[in-house]
């Protein structure tokens, strides 16, 4: 059976947290059957290669494992974990966050009912002293894209997962068709995905729910305090500029 939704994942030296990952995957509510769990294990040198390996024979029919021989950061990690998608709409999940049970069931739900090319919930922010803050304020937003106004709303609205790719469902014919890819090698890429991806959005759905676990840990990417890898932010920036120009997008900012 084909699935109805193909979930990116990309690990790298996360033994402590894939568990958790793959229990919150394995156990949604829309059903095992329905996901293709994509598992790129980019170069770990702990034992996430070994785990997911584990969990790939136990799902066979529904996981799927890639392993880089070299590390290549995230947006590698998800550009080639498209490659491999089945369904008609992606999602991407962080290998140390963790989902609600319901939240696949019910981001497909809506992409459905209102026939989207992109839906979005809110998230929690899990502290390591285990509170949880909701990012998700007021009522469900059901937006078409019919207007300059409406684009540049749509472009830079925070709906509930900001900047991240997470917590959300893209139609797969979006991506492929326009040719949206994360930028590699660099971090912050997701910053340069949804500002682009949002370009040719046409309808778009926020569903007011936190269902996403973004896990604050100390030693991520975002708070590594003074780390040279926040220099890419500039470069994602550029490249953002760089993309609007080159592709002579029809829409004014």
């Amino acid at each position: 059976m084909k699935p109805l939704i193909s979930i990116i994942i990309p690990c790298y030296n996360v033994e402590k947290y894939i568990k958790r990952c793959i229990k919150s995957l394995i156990a949604q509510s829309i059903g095992i059957a329905n996901l293709e769990l994509i598992f790129v294990n980019d170069a770990s040198t702990d034992s996430t290669l070994n785990m997911l390996s584990e969990i790939e024979r136990e799902y066979p029919e529904s996981i799927i494992v890639i392993n880089l021989s070299e590390n290549s950061k995230q947006g590698t990690a998800r550009n080639i974990g498209m490659q491999y998608a089945n369904a008609g709409y992606i999602g991407f999940v962080d290998s140390d966050d963790w989902i609600e049970f319901d939240m696949y069931e019910k981001l497909y739900s809506k992409i459905q009912e209102y026939n989207c090319d992109l839906v979005e919930c809110g998230m929690f922010k899990d502290s390591p002293n285990g509170k949880f803050v909701g990012t998700a304020k007021g009522e469900d937003i059901f937006w078409e894209v019919n207007t300059v106004k409406n684009r540049k709303k749509l472009w830079i609205e925070d709906w509930g997962c900001g900047s991240g790719c997470f917590g959300k469902l893209y139609r797969k014919s979006l991506i492929v068709d326009n040719k949206i890819l994360f930028p590699e090698h660099l971090k912050y890429e997701d910053n340069y995905w949804n500002s682009i991806i949002k370009l040719y959005v046409n309808t778009a759905y926020a569903l007011k729910e936190n269902l996403y676990h973004y896990c604050v840990n100390d030693g991520s990417t975002i708070h590594s305090i003074n780390a040279k890898h926040h220099l890419d932010r500039f470069k994602i920036e550029i490249m953002k500029l760089d993309t609007y120009t080159m592709k002579k997008l029809k829409w004014n900012f």
